[in-house]
């Protein structure tokens, strides 16, 4: 009677490989769908190749069961001479992807705190997924605020909410399911309370980083980046401009209102005098003298101008 070990690997260990690599890749797969912002960059993380490996072990141990509880029949997966068959690949493939809806399969539901707890394989792969969450948003965290930041600069939130997540759904030809979403996410942005005076472009870095989770950055930094070039500066928000202290806006009042009495006497000198020498003279004094008008002071007497 065989044992166990007899199937391990064996000459069969091309079925091995085919079904541990098929569940493997559908790990990889889950990984690359479910950060559609930088999948390349979340694939590489030690969460997610734990999580690929974990799938391609059970894909491996699926296959390993088969064989021993008779599921796949051996003597059909070689040919007399040794040779490996058509039914050894075609067993491998059903196994592997067999696999994948086991590893995801529930047992039963238990209700914890009000809340329904999945009880069977798929644990394993949500507490998995969980810990690749975790992990890629810590590291992708940094480095997705530098490109928010850069890619909504001078970027104005009430400007571009309407055309720019409208442009990128119909980019991709998505579904109304997303769309609906998206309209949600961008419903919730406008309503945030607690902003600063700056509240426009703040609101314009959660419009960007809710782009990129949805479109991913290439997108939606191109779309951006058309955006920008099609509207010009009037995309641009505007600046904050602080208020200046009370006395330097009183300054130029004080200016003003002494260049009034001034100018009115520089007119009053334009008059003709009524005949009095003396008061001719004062009016050719302030004639003279149309620095006061703008508020310089005149140069002291005995000192050069220089």
């Amino acid at each position: 009677m065989a044992t166990a070990l007899d199937f391990w690997p064996g000459p069969l260990f091309p079925g091995y490989l085919i079904s541990g690599v098929v569940a493997g890749v559908v790990g990889v797969a889950d990984i690359l769908i479910r950060y559609k912002d930088n999948p390349w960059t979340a694939v590489r993380t030690v969460a997610s190749i734990l999580y690929a490996a974990a799938n391609l072990a059970f894909g491996v141990a699926a296959f390993w069961l088969a064989l021993v509880l008779d599921i796949v029949k051996v003597a059909t997966l070689t040919s007399p001479d040794g040779h490996l068959t058509v039914e050894l690949v075609k067993s491998a493939l059903t196994v592997g992807f067999g696999s994948i809806f086991l590893l995801r399969s529930v047992a039963f539901k238990l209700s914890i705190g009000g809340k329904d707890t999945n009880v069977g394989p798929s644990t394993i792969v949500d507490a998995l997924l969980m810990a690749c969450d975790q992990q890629i948003d810590r590291t992708q965290a940094a480095e997705k605020d530098q490109k928010v930041r850069a890619m909504m600069a001078g970027v104005s939130f009430e400007k571009a909410k309407g055309f720019v997540p409208a442009y990128c759904l119909a980019l991709l030809q998505d579904n109304e399911d997303r769309a609906k979403r998206l309209g949600q996410l961008i419903a919730s942005i406008s309503n945030v309370q607690g902003l600063d005076g700056n509240a426009d472009s703040q609101r314009a870095y959660l419009l960007g980083n809710t782009l990129i989770n949805m479109f991913g950055y290439d997108v939606a930094s191109k779309v951006i980046a058309g955006f920008k070039a099609q509207l010009g500066p009037e995309t641009l928000a505007k600046a904050d401009v602080k208020r200046p202290p009370a006395a330097d806006l009183a300054a130029p009042d004080a200016a003003a209102g002494d260049a009034g009495p001034r100018a009115a006497n520089g007119d009053a000198a334009k008059a003709p005098a009524p005949g009095a020498g003396g008061q001719a003279g004062g009016a050719v004094e302030a004639k003279a003298s149309p620095g006061t008008a703008a508020g310089l002071a005149p140069p002291a007497s005995g000192r050069s101008s220089h």
